[in-house]
């Protein structure tokens, strides 16, 4: 299976590797991504930087289906968003909502860059009302059916989580290497977007959690968006749930178009990517 993702995503125009390893950052051991995959999107040479596309694959091979129950997303929800797995040249913006006479700042607002940018327009997740509140696995129980969700979450996300912070360190440290070891490199900056992708073999269901006659509908994809909060995992991370059989439709639909978002939106305006402090529009 993990040779078929591979394959599929190599015939898409990445590099690929499987058996990736990286360092757990919280552990300090050695630890292995089933598939990662690069891809150098685009290259600005007159403002030196670049857009990357790094797609971080777990494989299950699974008998059993995956349902997730699905609920309305609350106010902060739809309008503050801050997803750690995509990395900018300035992760924060310091926003200039007034000025004193003299012209000096005298009232600012700080803001993830992702929603400086207004990047939720073009991302597929943040155009859905819903969203995932948990994941079961339908199991055999004797002769009769059940729903298990213990420890799904977390045998899960903390492992590809961790696989994400690792190829982000390694990322940024190889830039600084290069940095110190090319004059030319000094100003280079890197917009790395990371997927997450828990590729399945079997069924994908989700299921309205208020809606006590609905019945689990059969999808291809799902987006799930995880807080973290530990000495080394902080923030909100976006995992994607695919099915193998989608895997290709899934990549082409949704993660290029966003990545073709963000470079249009570099071309267009490359100091929004690359100014730490602006006025409000």
């Amino acid at each position: 299976m993990e040779q078929e993702v591979a394959t599929i995503i190599e015939s898409l125009g990445f590099q690929v590797e499987t058996h990736r390893a990286f360092e757990d950052q919280a552990e300090f051991k050695s630890r292995e991504i089933d598939v990662w995959a690069s891809k150098r999107f685009y290259m600005n040479e007159e403002h030196n930087y670049t857009v990357t596309i790094q797609i971080l694959c777990e494989c299950k091979n699974n008998s059993s289906p995956y349902v997730f129950l699905m609920g309305p997303k609350n106010e902060l929800e739809r309008t503050f968003m801050d997803p750690s797995e995509f990395l900018f040249p300035i992760q924060n913006v310091n926003r200039i909502l007034s000025r004193e006479p003299d012209g000096r700042p005298n009232k600012c607002e700080q803001l993830p860059a992702f929603m400086h940018l207004n990047l939720a327009s073009n991302h597929y997740y943040y155009s859905q009302e819903q969203k995932v509140i948990q994941i079961c696995k339908i199991v055999r129980k004797g002769q009769s059916w059940e729903a298990n969700h213990a420890g799904i979450c977390n045998s899960i996300f903390y492992p590809i989580v961790k696989a994400v912070q690792a190829r982000q360190h390694e990322t940024s440290d190889w830039f600084k290497c290069i940095k110190n070891r090319d004059l030319n490199f000094t100003d280079s900056k890197i917009i790395s977007l990371f997927f997450p992708l828990v590729v399945l073999s079997g069924e994908i269901y989700t299921l309205d959690s208020l809606d006590s006659q609905a019945m689990p509908q059969p999808s291809s994809n799902v987006t799930f968006v995880r807080e973290l909060r530990s000495k080394t995992c902080c923030g909100k991370y976006g995992v994607d749930f695919v099915k193998l059989s989608g895997l290709k439709d899934f990549i082409e639909s949704k993660i290029i178009p966003f990545a073709e978002a963000v470079t249009l939106k570099t071309q267009h305006s490359p100091y929004d990517f690359l100014t730490r402090t602006v006025d409000a529009k």
